[in-house]
Protein backbone atom coordinates (compact mmCIF):
# COMPACT_ATOMS: atom_id res chain seq x y z
CA UNK A 1 0.00 0.00 0.00
CA UNK A 2 1.83 2.99 -1.35
CA UNK A 3 2.27 5.60 1.33
CA UNK A 4 0.54 8.28 -0.52
CA UNK A 5 -2.94 6.38 -0.16
CA UNK A 6 -2.54 6.88 3.50
CA UNK A 7 -2.97 10.67 2.98
CA UNK A 8 -0.28 10.81 5.90
CA UNK A 9 1.22 14.17 5.98
CA UNK A 10 4.86 14.22 7.94
CA UNK A 11 5.93 17.60 9.44
CA UNK A 12 8.65 16.12 11.35
CA UNK A 13 12.45 16.06 10.45
CA UNK A 14 14.65 13.35 12.80
CA UNK A 15 18.14 13.23 12.53
CA UNK A 16 20.05 10.65 11.08
CA UNK A 17 20.01 8.35 13.87
CA UNK A 18 16.35 9.09 14.97
CA UNK A 19 12.81 8.20 13.41
CA UNK A 20 9.68 9.92 14.45
CA UNK A 21 6.93 7.35 15.16
CA UNK A 22 4.91 8.45 11.95
CA UNK A 23 8.22 8.16 9.46
CA UNK A 24 8.09 4.68 11.47
CA UNK A 25 4.86 3.94 10.26
CA UNK A 26 5.31 4.90 6.73
CA UNK A 27 8.23 3.03 6.30
CA UNK A 28 6.82 -0.18 7.30
CA UNK A 29 3.59 0.62 5.08
CA UNK A 30 5.46 1.18 2.18
CA UNK A 31 8.56 -1.34 2.60
CA UNK A 32 6.65 -4.06 4.50
CA UNK A 33 2.95 -4.60 3.74
CA UNK A 34 3.22 -2.77 0.81
CA UNK A 35 0.14 -4.79 -1.91
CA UNK A 36 -1.13 -7.11 1.52
CA UNK A 37 -4.47 -6.93 2.44
CA UNK A 38 -3.64 -6.31 5.74
CA UNK A 39 -2.07 -2.71 4.46
CA UNK A 40 -5.42 -1.89 3.77
CA UNK A 41 -7.53 -2.49 6.76
CA UNK A 42 -4.83 -1.07 9.19
CA UNK A 43 -5.14 2.09 7.47
CA UNK A 44 -6.91 4.08 9.69
CA UNK A 45 -5.33 2.84 12.46
CA UNK A 46 -2.26 3.91 11.00
CA UNK A 47 -3.74 7.31 10.59
CA UNK A 48 -5.09 7.28 14.45
CA UNK A 49 -1.44 6.65 15.62
CA UNK A 50 0.32 9.20 13.61
CA UNK A 51 -2.87 11.99 14.49
CA UNK A 52 -2.10 11.27 18.12
CA UNK A 53 1.88 10.41 18.78
CA UNK A 54 3.69 10.78 15.32
CA UNK A 55 5.87 13.59 15.92
CA UNK A 56 7.12 11.73 19.08
CA UNK A 57 10.81 10.19 18.42
CA UNK A 58 10.49 6.29 18.51
CA UNK A 59 13.26 6.40 21.38
CA UNK A 60 11.46 8.89 23.48
CA UNK A 61 8.10 6.72 23.57
CA UNK A 62 6.69 6.28 26.81
CA UNK A 63 4.08 4.74 28.07
CA UNK A 64 2.11 7.46 28.98
CA UNK A 65 2.25 8.29 25.09
CA UNK A 66 0.45 4.74 24.62
CA UNK A 67 -1.95 5.87 27.11
CA UNK A 68 -2.44 9.29 25.21
CA UNK A 69 -2.86 6.97 21.84
CA UNK A 70 -5.52 5.11 23.81
CA UNK A 71 -7.57 8.22 25.20
CA UNK A 72 -7.65 9.90 21.93
CA UNK A 73 -9.40 6.69 20.79
CA UNK A 74 -12.09 6.56 23.18
CA UNK A 75 -15.31 5.85 21.86
CA UNK A 76 -13.97 3.43 19.76
CA UNK A 77 -14.54 -0.11 20.11
CA UNK A 78 -12.03 -2.48 22.17
CA UNK A 79 -10.90 -4.43 19.29
CA UNK A 80 -10.09 -0.88 17.23
CA UNK A 81 -7.96 -0.02 20.24
CA UNK A 82 -6.37 -3.50 20.31
CA UNK A 83 -5.47 -3.06 16.77
CA UNK A 84 -3.78 0.84 17.37
CA UNK A 85 -1.31 -1.03 19.45
CA UNK A 86 -0.88 -4.01 17.80
CA UNK A 87 0.32 -2.54 14.75
CA UNK A 88 2.88 0.24 16.58
CA UNK A 89 3.81 -3.01 18.01
CA UNK A 90 4.47 -4.06 14.93
CA UNK A 91 5.92 -0.90 14.03
CA UNK A 92 8.45 -1.31 16.73
CA UNK A 93 9.82 -4.93 16.22
CA UNK A 94 10.12 -4.36 12.38
CA UNK A 95 12.54 -1.73 13.01
CA UNK A 96 14.17 -3.53 15.54
CA UNK A 97 14.71 -6.64 12.83
CA UNK A 98 15.86 -3.82 10.36
CA UNK A 99 18.38 -2.22 12.41
CA UNK A 100 19.77 -6.04 13.27
CA UNK A 101 19.53 -6.68 9.87
CA UNK A 102 21.69 -3.32 8.97
CA UNK A 103 18.95 -2.56 6.03
CA UNK A 104 18.45 0.85 4.54
CA UNK A 105 15.68 2.61 2.93
CA UNK A 106 15.46 5.70 1.37
CA UNK A 107 18.78 6.79 2.47
CA UNK A 108 18.33 5.90 5.91
CA UNK A 109 20.19 3.14 7.25
CA UNK A 110 18.36 1.11 10.56
CA UNK A 111 21.94 -0.14 11.83
CA UNK A 112 22.36 3.07 13.39
CA UNK A 113 18.47 3.36 14.64
CA UNK A 114 18.15 4.38 18.25
CA UNK A 115 15.08 2.33 19.75
CA UNK A 116 13.42 2.48 23.11
CA UNK A 117 15.50 0.09 25.98
CA UNK A 118 12.11 -1.11 26.65
CA UNK A 119 9.03 -1.79 24.42
CA UNK A 120 7.07 0.88 26.06
CA UNK A 121 3.58 -1.21 25.06
CA UNK A 122 4.99 -4.11 27.13
CA UNK A 123 2.56 -2.67 30.90
CA UNK A 124 -0.06 -1.57 28.80
CA UNK A 125 -3.07 -3.08 29.47
CA UNK A 126 -5.48 -3.74 26.07
CA UNK A 127 -9.16 -3.40 26.48
CA UNK A 128 -10.76 -7.17 26.12
CA UNK A 129 -12.00 -7.81 23.19
CA UNK A 130 -16.32 -8.21 22.91
CA UNK A 131 -17.65 -11.48 22.04
CA UNK A 132 -18.18 -11.89 18.86
CA UNK A 133 -21.38 -13.44 18.07
CA UNK A 134 -22.21 -13.40 14.59
CA UNK A 135 -24.48 -15.57 12.48
CA UNK A 136 -24.92 -15.22 8.36
CA UNK A 137 -28.34 -14.76 7.06
CA UNK A 138 -29.36 -16.29 3.59
CA UNK A 139 -29.58 -12.74 2.29
CA UNK A 140 -25.16 -11.75 2.90
CA UNK A 141 -24.90 -15.53 1.51
CA UNK A 142 -26.81 -15.02 -2.19
CA UNK A 143 -24.87 -11.58 -2.48
CA UNK A 144 -22.09 -13.31 -1.61
CA UNK A 145 -22.85 -16.17 -4.26
CA UNK A 146 -23.52 -13.65 -6.66
CA UNK A 147 -19.98 -12.45 -6.91
CA UNK A 148 -17.85 -15.23 -5.87
CA UNK A 149 -15.38 -16.86 -8.36
CA UNK A 150 -16.26 -20.56 -9.01
CA UNK A 151 -12.83 -21.55 -6.90
CA UNK A 152 -14.30 -19.22 -3.71
CA UNK A 153 -17.81 -20.88 -4.20
CA UNK A 154 -16.40 -24.19 -3.93
CA UNK A 155 -14.56 -23.42 -0.62
CA UNK A 156 -17.70 -21.82 0.88
CA UNK A 157 -19.87 -24.07 0.03
CA UNK A 158 -17.57 -26.68 2.25
CA UNK A 159 -17.68 -24.67 5.31
CA UNK A 160 -21.43 -23.96 5.35
CA UNK A 161 -22.20 -27.81 4.11
CA UNK A 162 -19.75 -29.37 6.35
CA UNK A 163 -19.56 -27.17 9.73
CA UNK A 164 -15.71 -27.31 9.78
CA UNK A 165 -13.13 -24.58 9.78
CA UNK A 166 -10.72 -23.69 6.96
CA UNK A 167 -7.30 -25.92 8.61
CA UNK A 168 -9.34 -28.73 8.49
CA UNK A 169 -10.44 -28.29 4.85
CA UNK A 170 -7.01 -27.64 3.55
CA UNK A 171 -5.77 -30.95 5.14
CA UNK A 172 -8.54 -33.34 3.04
CA UNK A 173 -7.76 -34.67 0.17
CA UNK A 174 -9.74 -37.18 -2.12
CA UNK A 175 -8.19 -39.94 -0.23
CA UNK A 176 -11.12 -38.96 2.51
CA UNK A 177 -13.63 -39.00 0.17
CA UNK A 178 -16.03 -42.29 0.70
CA UNK A 179 -18.31 -43.14 -2.39
CA UNK A 180 -20.45 -46.25 -0.31
CA UNK A 181 -21.37 -43.45 2.29
CA UNK A 182 -21.26 -40.28 0.16
CA UNK A 183 -19.24 -38.77 3.02
CA UNK A 184 -15.51 -37.95 4.09
CA UNK A 185 -14.26 -40.11 6.34
CA UNK A 186 -11.06 -39.55 8.94
CA UNK A 187 -9.41 -40.87 11.61
CA UNK A 188 -10.53 -39.13 14.98
CA UNK A 189 -7.93 -39.52 17.69
CA UNK A 190 -9.62 -39.49 21.66
CA UNK A 191 -5.87 -39.01 23.60
CA UNK A 192 -7.67 -39.16 26.50
CA UNK A 193 -9.27 -43.04 26.12
CA UNK A 194 -6.02 -43.48 23.61
CA UNK A 195 -8.03 -44.87 20.78
CA UNK A 196 -9.16 -43.71 17.55
CA UNK A 197 -12.35 -43.97 15.38
CA UNK A 198 -13.64 -43.06 12.14
CA UNK A 199 -15.58 -39.92 11.99
CA UNK A 200 -17.46 -39.21 8.38
CA UNK A 201 -18.99 -35.89 7.64
CA UNK A 202 -22.15 -36.54 5.31
CA UNK A 203 -21.67 -34.51 2.10
CA UNK A 204 -24.41 -32.28 0.29
CA UNK A 205 -25.05 -32.98 -3.14
CA UNK A 206 -23.21 -30.21 -4.21
CA UNK A 207 -20.11 -30.59 -2.16
CA UNK A 208 -20.03 -34.54 -3.79
CA UNK A 209 -19.94 -33.14 -7.14
CA UNK A 210 -17.31 -30.82 -6.23
CA UNK A 211 -15.24 -34.13 -5.32
CA UNK A 212 -16.14 -36.05 -8.22
CA UNK A 213 -14.57 -33.20 -10.49
CA UNK A 214 -11.43 -33.45 -8.97
CA UNK A 215 -11.88 -37.27 -9.28
CA UNK A 216 -11.70 -37.01 -12.96
CA UNK A 217 -9.64 -34.79 -13.34
CA UNK A 218 -7.31 -37.10 -11.16
CA UNK A 219 -5.91 -34.06 -8.61
CA UNK A 220 -5.32 -34.87 -4.88
CA UNK A 221 -6.83 -32.22 -3.85
CA UNK A 222 -10.66 -31.67 -4.27
CA UNK A 223 -10.22 -27.44 -3.07
CA UNK A 224 -7.66 -24.67 -4.07
CA UNK A 225 -6.82 -22.17 -1.54
CA UNK A 226 -3.59 -20.32 -3.12
CA UNK A 227 -4.11 -17.06 -3.09
CA UNK A 228 -7.46 -16.99 -1.76
CA UNK A 229 -7.13 -14.65 1.01
CA UNK A 230 -6.89 -11.75 -1.36
CA UNK A 231 -9.93 -12.77 -3.40
CA UNK A 232 -11.81 -13.27 -0.47
CA UNK A 233 -11.14 -9.86 0.94
CA UNK A 234 -12.36 -8.61 -2.43
CA UNK A 235 -15.28 -10.39 -2.57
CA UNK A 236 -16.22 -9.23 0.83
CA UNK A 237 -16.01 -5.66 0.13
CA UNK A 238 -17.76 -6.45 -3.46
CA UNK A 239 -21.21 -8.24 -1.76
CA UNK A 240 -20.98 -5.64 0.75
CA UNK A 241 -20.78 -8.19 3.56
CA UNK A 242 -19.21 -7.94 6.81
CA UNK A 243 -19.19 -11.67 8.39
CA UNK A 244 -15.89 -13.77 8.26
CA UNK A 245 -15.27 -17.29 7.62
CA UNK A 246 -15.29 -18.61 10.87
CA UNK A 247 -18.68 -17.28 11.37
CA UNK A 248 -20.21 -19.68 9.03
CA UNK A 249 -19.05 -22.18 11.47
CA UNK A 250 -21.26 -20.69 14.24
CA UNK A 251 -24.03 -20.22 11.81
CA UNK A 252 -23.84 -24.12 10.94
CA UNK A 253 -23.73 -24.74 14.75
CA UNK A 254 -27.29 -22.42 15.20
CA UNK A 255 -28.90 -24.19 12.50
CA UNK A 256 -28.63 -27.79 13.01
CA UNK A 257 -29.33 -27.10 16.76
CA UNK A 258 -32.30 -25.21 16.10
CA UNK A 259 -33.30 -28.28 12.85
CA UNK A 260 -32.94 -30.72 16.24
CA UNK A 261 -35.24 -28.90 18.30
CA UNK A 262 -32.33 -27.46 20.86
CA UNK A 263 -30.85 -30.59 21.02
CA UNK A 264 -27.06 -30.01 20.98
CA UNK A 265 -25.86 -33.27 20.21
CA UNK A 266 -26.17 -33.44 16.21
CA UNK A 267 -24.49 -30.20 15.78
CA UNK A 268 -21.83 -31.53 18.00
CA UNK A 269 -21.43 -34.85 15.65
CA UNK A 270 -21.55 -32.86 12.91
CA UNK A 271 -18.91 -30.08 13.95
CA UNK A 272 -16.83 -33.34 15.33
CA UNK A 273 -16.70 -32.04 19.13
CA UNK A 274 -15.54 -35.26 21.23
CA UNK A 275 -18.32 -33.82 23.33
CA UNK A 276 -20.38 -30.72 24.08
CA UNK A 277 -21.17 -29.77 27.39
CA UNK A 278 -24.33 -27.87 28.04
CA UNK A 279 -25.19 -27.59 31.61
CA UNK A 280 -24.33 -30.01 33.74
CA UNK A 281 -25.32 -32.95 30.49
CA UNK A 282 -22.85 -34.37 28.24
CA UNK A 283 -23.70 -35.25 24.57
CA UNK A 284 -21.34 -37.72 23.27
CA UNK A 285 -20.67 -37.81 19.82
CA UNK A 286 -21.02 -41.65 19.52
CA UNK A 287 -24.40 -42.30 20.16
CA UNK A 288 -26.38 -42.72 16.32
CA UNK A 289 -27.53 -39.55 14.80
CA UNK A 290 -28.63 -39.56 11.70
CA UNK A 291 -26.71 -35.85 9.58
CA UNK A 292 -27.98 -36.30 6.28
CA UNK A 293 -31.53 -34.21 6.84
CA UNK A 294 -29.37 -31.56 8.75
CA UNK A 295 -26.65 -31.05 5.84
CA UNK A 296 -29.75 -31.04 3.23
CA UNK A 297 -31.03 -28.00 4.81
CA UNK A 298 -28.18 -26.48 5.11
CA UNK A 299 -27.65 -27.03 1.45
CA UNK A 300 -31.55 -25.96 0.75
CA UNK A 301 -31.23 -22.43 3.28
CA UNK A 302 -27.50 -21.21 2.09
CA UNK A 303 -28.17 -22.87 -1.61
Amino acid sequence: MASAQLELTLEYESSPNRLTVAEAVRFVFDHKLRGLPSARSYRANAAAIIRSIGGFFLDALKEQDIVQLMDSRKGCSPQTIRHDLSLLSNVLNTCKMWKKKSYSFEGFDFCNLILPSENPLTDIKRPKALIRERLVSPDEWSRLMEVSSDRLRDILYFLIDTGQNEKDLRSWTVKNYDPSSHSLAFIRSKTSKKVSRVQRIPLTTRCERIILRAVVKNAQTFLDFSGHESEWYRTRLRAKVTFQKRDLRKTVWNEVERQAGGNPRPASKLLCHVSERTGIQHYRVEEPTDLKPYVRHLEKKFA
